[in-house]
């Protein structure tokens, strides 16, 4: 085998943007000695190891870095991924046992032989501790991979603690699934997770304000990718997935208006508008027509009766806070720039006529200013 601890030190100490003299310090050796480690003239002492690998927080096995001559491990790796992709639970288990023996602090037999056992957990229905032994058996495991983790590897540390959570959780230890999710809970990305187990743990007046709020995110920010993706079909010649798209747009966000006017209404203005464009732009008129009667509709509505507070939102009520105000009679106004400015073709058409009156007339009656 080759050792090739100089270079590691190397590359992790430029990693860190560390000079020599601060690692030198770091460690309690002199410049000297860092200088000839990484030219590979001479090896830290063995006694220095263990300070080194911590302090750059690897394992002493990743700090020699040293390459195995055979193809052993790989083949160990391979036969894994091969076992898990074909859900060989027990056949993977005991390769991933005889793999360990050999290779203990290997991260991707670590994490294969932790992912195992937590589909082996979750098969076992026994009374006599086994279930209990596979779940920390596969949470330890998923803990010594964390630690042995190489800095380049694609799997992130966050992965392996939702797998960790996950491990918990389908195994009726819910309160510490839930508090692993929340530590990484970055935005609310984890609510679903969290919820789900506090479902299971009959809590669902916890659980249910997480999915609110995660449903709301989720409606609010599918406009965005919506109109994205649509650009993309487009460029790609291909339009009528862009028209597709943004119907499931608005037709959510239909769903999402209630018996009272809310912010989704606005949106469904702007949704529904944009939708009307792409159908006359594809030739289909009737569609366009159908299209914007809705956004005319759902203008008419929020501007007769404005509200911002996110409780008037269909499926959001009991939760708190406010969206964003417009200005009086905004979504009447986007209507008529709408209509005036992109459909004017139509203008001799009796619906066309007959909405611009109504929008004109609501908009003025809540700002005098607008016309």
């Amino acid at each position: 085998m080759t050792i090739r601890i100089g270079t590691m030190i190397a590359e992790l100490r430029k990693e860190r943007r560390m000079t020599q003299e601060q690692l030198a310090a770091a460690v309690g050796v002199s410049i000297a000695a860092v200088s000839k480690w990484e030219c590979e003239s001479s090896y830290p002492d063995i006694t220095i190891l263990p300070a080194i690998a911590t302090f750059f927080d690897v394992s002493v096995d990743a700090l020699l870095g040293y390459q195995v001559q055979s193809s052993q491990v790989e083949r160990y790796k391979e036969q894994l991924m091969q076992y898990f992709d074909l859900f060989k639970v027990d056949a993977g288990l005991a390769l991933a046992e005889e793999a360990l023996m050999k290779y203990p602090n290997d991260f991707d037999i670590l994490r294969h032989a932790a992912q195992l056992q937590m589909f082996k957990a979750n098969t076992v229905d026994r009374e006599d501790g086994e279930k209990e032994r596979l779940v920390e058996q596969a949470v330890d495991r998923f803990q010594r991979a964390l630690t042995v983790r190489p800095s380049n590897s694609p799997v992130r540390p966050e992965q392996l603690k939702i797998l960790i959570a996950y491990t918990y959780g389908d195994n009726g230890k819910y309160d510490q699934a839930i508090a692993i999710l929340e530590e990484i809970n970055v935005r609310g990305v984890m609510n679903v997770d969290i919820a789900r187990y506090l479902i299971m743990a009959g809590k669902y007046s916890d659980a249910k304000p997480k999915l609110q709020s995660h449903l709301w995110t989720f409606a609010f920010t599918f406009g965005t990718l919506v109109a994205s993706l649509n650009e993309c079909f487009k460029a790609d010649g291909n339009p009528a997935l862009g028209i597709d798209l943004q119907q499931l747009h608005a037709e959510l966000m239909e769903r999402l208006t209630g018996t009272t006017s809310s912010y989704a209404d606005l949106i469904c203005v702007w949704s529904f508008l944009g939708l009307a464009e792409d159908q006359r732009d594809a030739g289909d008129i009737d569609g366009m027509w159908g299209s914007l009667a809705k956004g005319v509709h759902h203008a008419l509505r929020f501007d007769a009766n404005p509200s911002y507070e996110q409780s008037a939102i269909k499926f959001m009520d009991g939760t708190e806070g406010q969206m964003g105000k417009v200005t009086p009679g905004h979504a009447c106004q986007d209507a008529i720039d709408k209509l005036t400015n992109k459909f004017a073709e139509f203008a001799h058409d009796e619906r066309y006529m007959t909405w611009l009156q109504e929008l004109k007339a609501a908009a003025s009656s809540v700002d005098p200013d607008m016309h």
